[in-house]
């Protein structure tokens, strides 16, 4: 009779999630299913909630960092914060592997679950990195900096960290339109912005309006009509990011 395959539902956190690895691990699955809340389709065998433990997450957490270093931990990371659908069964395949062969893992490429989290983990590096140069600030009227973007997958934690060391003493807020989250630093503190105004255009300074009308003006006037070329535009800047670039390439 073929075993019925469990299921682990856990609450979309981080933490949440290194849990119910914990869980699974704890009964030696090596494959099992997990999924986000106790919704979805009736099931013969309901999911089991994993109750969220922050003591739990960072004891699995430390677990991996002593198995595979530090490399192993920021994969995990990554891959969770890559926001793609049924990334979770590989990614514990991973970690559980890493908790038996230690930093050997990462090389193993031709284990499908390792590909796969090694992959996932470079899409989200390369946009981070990728953002770090596209990212567009504009000065509102109080002399806060704002920028918005709309990634792919959520790179507000690693995109924040480059702008801390790089205007470490204005005030600046960046804004994750698809996902609702910002954050601002004051010069000291990073912290959570709620509440970001739809009207943000409006609040711009003086200034700010006057130097994007330069900057088009400028950009326009080295175009050569030409030699324009929208497909090799979109090979090194994708289309869904122009819409937040002041020179709009379109």
């Amino acid at each position: 009779m073929q075993q019925t395959l469990r299921i682990f539902s856990y609450d979309n956190s981080f933490d949440g999630l290194l849990c119910a690895f914990a869980a699974a691990d704890g009964e030696g699955l090596e494959r099992c299913g997990f999924q986000v809340g106790v919704g979805g389709r009736p099931r013969l065998w309901p999911p089991t909630p994993v109750p969220v433990h922050a003591q739990t997450a960072a004891q699995f957490l430390e677990r991996l960092r002593q198995a595979g270093g530090e490399g192993t931990v920021q994969h995990v990371m990554y891959v969770f914060l890559a926001e793609v659908k049924d990334t979770e069964q590989p990614l514990y395949e991973f970690a559980r592997l890493t908790l038996r062969a230690g930093r050997n893992v990462l090389g193993m490429r031709t284990n499908a679950a390792v590909r796969r989290v090694v992959d996932w983990k470079a899409k989200v590096g390369k946009e981070a990195h990728r953002v770090t140069g596209l990212l567009r600030f504009m000065e509102l009227q109080d002399g806060t900096l704002y920028a918005r973007f709309e990634p792919d997958h959520n790179v507000l934690p690693f995109v924040t960290p480059h702008f801390q060391r790089r205007f470490p003493r204005e005030n600046w807020v960046i804004h994750d339109l698809r996902r609702g989250l910002a954050v601002a630093w004051d010069g000291q503190t990073l912290h959570p912005v709620v509440g970001v105004p739809d009207n943000v255009d409006a609040l711009l300074s003086q200034r700010e309006i006057a130097f994007q009308d330069l900057w088009r003006e400028y950009v326009q006037s080295l175009a050569v009509p030409e030699r324009r070329n929208p497909a090799l535009q979109r090979r090194f800047m994708p289309r869904r990011y122009w819409k937040h670039l002041v020179e709009r390439p379109d």
